[in-house]
Parts: C-alpha cells; sequence; structure tokens
C-alpha cells in the first residue's frame, strides 16, 4: 500500500485536494489537472476543461481527462459524431466535444438522476452547443428497468442486479433506436462504460457498430472482455486489449 493510496482512501477531502492539486502542479507532464472546492461539489480544472463533480476520490475523472483511458490507442478528432454510453457527469464527453469541434457532435446517454444533472451543469459550464443529452439507460430492450444505485460516487451504476443496494426505475432502449431517434446514421467514435451490461448493449447496437469506425468498451470481467472482442472482431474491427478496456478501430 503506497502513500498516494492511503492519502486518497483515508485523509480529509481539503487536505487531498491540496496535496493532490501540488502534485499535479509540480508535476505538469503527468496530471495536469487541479480540483476546487465549489459550493457543495468539487471542480475539476485543466487547460480547456472544467467538470463539476460531486465527489473529490473518483480516479475514472482523472484517468478521462488527461486521456489516459479511453483514448489510449485513438481519438477523437474533429468532425467526428460520437456517442457516450454511460456517459456519467460527462468527463469523457465534455473532452471529446471540444475536440470534435462545431463541425462534430456528441450524444451523451446517462440514466442516472444526479450524474445526468452534473452532466448538463458541465455541458453549460463549458457552453457546448454540439452536445445532446439523452436520459435513458442503454440494453438489448426498450422499455423500464431497474437501475442499481452505487454507494461510490458518481461510477458503479448498473443494470447487473446487486444485493443491499438502493434501486430506481429508469427508462431503457436500445441503442441502434436511440441513435436513429436522434438522426444518426452515421458514428465515427463510440465509447460504452455501463458497468458489467456491455455485451447487452452490443446486442442492441447492430446497425450502430456496422457504422461505427472506432470504439471503447469498458469491460467489468475477463469473461465479457473475450465476448466484446469477439462480437467486435465479427463486426471487421481491429481489436486491442488494455487491461479490462477494449478498443475497436475499423481497418
Amino acid at each position: 500500500m503506497n502513500i498516494r493510496y492511503i492519502l486518497w482512501r483515508y485523509s480529509p477531502d481539503l487536505l487531498y485536494s491540496i496535496l493532490a492539486n501540488a502534485y499535479r502542479l509540480l508535476h505538469p507532464r503527468r496530471e495536469g489537472i487541479i480540483a476546487i472546492p465549489w459550493r457543495q461539489a468539487w471542480l475539476f480544472k485543466t487547460r480547456k476543461v472544467k467538470l463539476l463533480s460531486p465527489t473529490l476520490r473518483d480516479t475514472a475523472i482523472i484517468e478521462c481527462l488527461d486521456e489516459k483511458l479511453h483514448e489510449q490507442y485513438f481519438k477523437v478528432e474533429r468532425g467526428d459524431v460520437v456517442i457516450d454510453v454511460g456517459a456519467s457527469i460527462g468527463e469523457f464527453t465534455i473532452p471529446a466535444a471540444m475536440k470534435a469541434g462545431d463541425d462534430g457532435f456528441v450524444l451523451a446517454i446517462e440514466p442516472e438522476p444526479r450524474n445526468f444533472a452534473f452532466l448538463w451543469m458541465n455541458v453549460k459550464l463549458n457552453k457546448l452547443r454540439n452536445v445532446k443529452l439523452c436520459r435513458k439507460a442503454v440494453a438489448n430492450y426498450k422499455g423500464w428497468t431497474t437501475l442499481y444505485i452505487s454507494n461510490h460516487g458518481v461510477t458503479g451504476h448498473t443494470l447487473v442486479p446487486k444485493r443491499e443496494t438502493k434501486t430506481i426505475r429508469v427508462e431503457v432502449d436500445t441503442l441502434d433506436n436511440i441513435a436513429r431517434d436522434y438522426g444518426l446514421d452515421k458514428t465515427d467514435f463510440v465509447k460504452i462504460d455501463v458497468e458489467g451490461f456491455e455485451i447487452e448493449v452490443l446486442k442492441g447496437a447492430d446497425s450502430t457498430l456496422n457504422s461505427a469506425k472506432k470504439i471503447v468498451v469498458e469491460c467489468h470481467s475477463s469473461r465479457n472482455v473475450m465476448i466484446v472482442a469477439r462480437i467486435l472482431k465479427s463486426k471487421g474491427f481491429k481489436v486491442v486489449y488494455r487491461k479490462w478496456v477494449v478498443y475497436g478501430i475499423r481497418m
């Protein structure tokens, strides 16, 4: 157990933010991100991006803003049409929209109410006009379903059944239906992070996969990694693995 983990896990929020900000300022090439208390939330800032979060200690925020996770092998490019499935508070949506520019477009899909509220605020905070928001869960069916709410900040909410956790009812649809509803007949970049429900999402995304050029899927078991990779290969993607993340690019 190293000192950074101990500080992240056990120190008070304000102390942690001071130490983390000092580290990032002293090591700008590693993590040029600072976190500032803002009302009852935290404001993460890079040179270009501002991101409000209800929690300070979510490493996914840092990884996304620092491009360490979803853009490891290829990037969002200017003019891209991007779909963010499991958009959370916008830690991928906001930078992606900035890179896609006025010629591009981002559809951000998020079912959890608090996350969706922060996602909306972050789009407004960064004055983005090329983002549309969809408050739905994504699966291989249409209707209403149970969302299991995580106790770990903004991440972990899932359609995978869990014991001893809060649940809410949310609207659910397939990715193909949602893309069609928003008039998307082609997609350049798809990012999927749905906390273990990724296979079901792909099963409802046949047309979307046929048109997509780049796709990143966070998986939550080694079994899902293998199944996701097999699905993407069957759709003509060249597949690369990195830990629990599967990257596919159309050759």
